[in-house]
């Protein structure tokens, strides 16, 4: 078991570098995400910086390794269902492990406020 994680962790951290390489500052936020030592992150920062992106990263994570469902809460319907649609389901779609997945959940697994990734699925609330 030991040696599954330690491995486990080495590929993470391959992932984390080779898909941070245009914007490094993500780097440690994400690395945190996963450390079961680590409650609470806050991260200060400007506009347009990826932290979308990072926060797609991290659910992905969630759904597909950890096995975990998820709720994602939006203030309005129309920017929830536009990040879903527009965001969400597309980088799904570009994550092959993700992408398996969300295969094996057929013609009814993205709805408006439910994407159904194996076993789990990330719900929208709004």
């Amino acid at each position: 078991m030991v040696r599954r994680a330690s491995d486990a962790l080495h590929r993470r951290e391959r992932v984390f570098s080779r898909n941070t390489d245009e914007a490094p500052y993500l780097r440690e936020p994400l690395r945190r995400s996963t450390d079961p030592e680590v409650r609470e992150i806050a991260f200060q920062k400007s506009t347009q910086v990826g932290a979308t992106e990072l926060l797609f990263c991290f659910v992905l994570y969630c759904v597909a390794v950890l096995k975990l469902s998820l709720l994602y809460v939006y203030p309005t319907r129309d920017k929830g269902k536009e990040v879903n649609r527009d965001r969400l389901v597309p980088a799904i779609k570009q994550c092959g492990p993700t992408k398996r997945l969300l295969e094996m959940g057929g013609l009814k697994a993205v709805t408006e406020r439910i994407v159904r990734i194996g076993g789990n699925l990330i719900q929208f609330a709004y």
